[in-house]
């Protein structure tokens, strides 16, 4: 296993880290557990914690990187596994009951996790092919670390070209500068999310959404919050360097799509800012669906018309972005690792399919 160079590590060591600590406390896991689960010290799992979570550079070794890959590909399998009782109590319980079959031959899951890289990569397998209904992934070369690639980065598999990328729109393509959260201030006090999830799946606005509401608010309260919905719109922008990303996929000759969480009444805005008009435009409101239901991502691939493993999702948002549409075998990444790809940082943990993605994009931005 050689180690990678430092730029490298350095563009993949924060963002990483953070995915490692955000599921070791989905999975309540002690202090100790989560240094052994990377084979090192409290006080160093303590200093690399806190840099990462200050978003300072940090640049972990090529082995720590590793077995932080190994921890979130079994999460996202996991979550496959699990997929019609998904959750975080199921998945600890996966984890800490003793099996007696191998690979754990009496020992729960955790604690094979817990010990050598060749340790951890057994549990990858496994669930791996419970998932996949492959034993094929038990061949996996142990030296290799593509072999690995399943680090907060990338969910999915594919053996096709990717045709398509698919964006999320709001704080993805285009930003809020004026950022107010009226549907939130509306509804933060609701005892129930019902309403909330009707504000994204169907086109309903905020006097709508008050008329249900247990406590309508005053008109005088909705006028304000009307207000704010202006303000926002007024002040939505086009990301930087949105545009000329948006140009070059063109040039490379792939399909955009759009597939957003949103209210209604930004869809116009959200329109209006988009250099052109997308290939395909999915919004929670006119599909009845939202992320990260599988079939939202199924009907952007359908309106595509492409297979799901010919298109790639990116996103602000780990379970809506990646997560969900890693469930249909669909590529993903963080759209800050997208555009950290697209300027010619790609990932060494990045499949060849997405090599050979952004070596077309780069190819059509220099010509």
């Amino acid at each position: 296993m050689s180690e990678r160079s430092f730029e490298e590590r350095a563009r993949v060591s924060a963002p990483g880290m953070r995915t490692f600590l955000n599921i070791a406390r989905r999975w309540e896991l002690s202090e100790r557990q989560q240094a052994q689960l990377l084979e090192c010290k409290l006080p160093q799992l303590r200093k690399w914690a806190r840099i990462a979570r200050e978003h300072k550079p940090l640049a972990l070794d090529t082995g720590t990187l590793l077995r932080i890959s190994v921890v979130i590909g079994v999460f996202a399998d996991l979550r496959q596994f699990l997929l019609l009782v998904s959750g975080a109590r199921e998945e600890r319980l996966w984890l800490l009951r003793p099996r007696q079959l191998p690979p754990f031959n009496g020992l729960c899951p955790l604690e094979v996790l817990c010990g050598s890289f060749e340790d951890q990569m057994t549990v990858r397998r496994h669930i791996a092919a419970v998932v996949e209904g492959a034993s094929a992934r038990r061949d996996i070369d142990l030296s290799d670390p593509a072999s690995t690639a399943n680090e907060e980065i990338w969910t999915g598999a594919t053996s096709r070209e990717i045709q398509a990328v698919c964006f999320d729109a709001f704080g993805t393509v285009v930003e809020i500068v004026d950022k107010r959260r009226p549907f939130h201030a509306l509804l933060r006090d609701e005892p129930s999310g019902a309403l909330a999830v009707m504000a994204i799946t169907r086109p309903t606005g905020l006097r709508q959404l008050s008329r249900e509401m247990a406590n309508p608010v005053t008109e005088d309260e909705l006028a304000r919050l009307e207000a704010d919905v202006e303000a926002e719109c007024a002040s939505t922008r086009l990301r930087p360097g949105v545009s000329e990303m948006w140009s070059a996929l063109r040039r490379a000759g792939l399909k955009i799509a759009i597939c957003s969480n949103l209210a209604y009444s930004y869809e116009q805005t959200l329109i209006d800012q988009l250099p052109d008009s997308p290939d395909a435009l999915v919004l929670s409101f006119r599909a009845g669906l939202m992320k990260p239901q599988h079939e939202i991502y199924r009907l952007v691939c359908r309106e595509l018309r492409l297979q799901p493993s010919e298109v790639l999702f990116t996103g602000d948002d780990l379970e809506a972005d990646v997560f969900g549409p890693g469930a249909i075998d669909a590529l993903a990444m963080p759209i800050e690792e997208f555009e950290s790809s697209y300027s010619g940082r790609v990932s060494f943990f990045a499949p060849s399919e997405v090599v050979d993605l952004f070596a077309r994009i780069a190819a059509a931005k220099a010509r």
